[in-house]
């Protein structure tokens, strides 16, 4: 799931440019928000995956 969300998130900014018309300016802005997005979900989901992986202090999974 998440390579098809990439996937996505990666050709938005060409499909904005292309058939929206919109101009290089614009289409920086919205890339800069689609990553920054990214980075977002890829920290949240290594905290998921650290959080399983990792016992909390009472021995148990987060």
């Amino acid at each position: 799931m998440r390579k098809a969300v990439v996937q996505v998130l990666e050709t938005i900014p060409d499909v904005l440019e292309r058939d929206c018309a919109l101009t290089p300016q614009a289409v920086g802005v919205v890339q800069q928000a689609i990553d920054d997005l990214r980075y977002t979900l890829q920290e949240k989901s290594y905290e998921a995956c650290a959080a399983e992986l990792i016992p909390d202090e009472e021995g148990e999974s987060l």
